[in-house]
């Protein structure tokens, strides 16, 4: 395998492609009927547009949880958004949910098995 793209259902597709853009940097790769495929970086989803009330999960690895934060320029605004917290492991963690339900996780792991470290 070379790698898995996780696909979260979204009620709006515009309204869920903004969100993506504006909180966690991502662009719009392509979008095709009712999917769109959208990238930062290294990570990409596909957003489904799906009317039925069902929500997924995702997590997001991260170098640096405060470069992430200080580059959307708005880090107090985050704070209205979810919670950041340490995890037993040591690893700051932000859980958030996005316009529909979907839960997102950005976990700070350097030294993590899934970054290739």
């Amino acid at each position: 395998m070379l790698k898995s793209i996780p696909i979260l259902p979204v009620k709006s597709m515009l309204s869920s492609i903004k969100f993506y853009e504006a909180r966690l940097g991502f662009q719009l790769q392509e979008e095709v009927e009712d999917y769109a495929l959208i990238q930062n970086e290294e990570a990409f989803l596909y957003l489904k547009k799906d009317d039925k009330e069902f929500r997924a999960k995702c997590v997001f690895y991260l170098e640096n949880i405060d470069l992430f934060f200080r580059d959307r320029g708005y880090i107090d605004y985050w704070k209205t958004l979810g919670k950041l917290h340490l995890s037993s492991e040591g690893r700051l963690v932000f859980s958030m949910v996005d316009l529909d339900g979907n839960q997102l996780k950005l976990i700070e792991s350097s030294t993590s098995k899934y970054l290739g470290n």
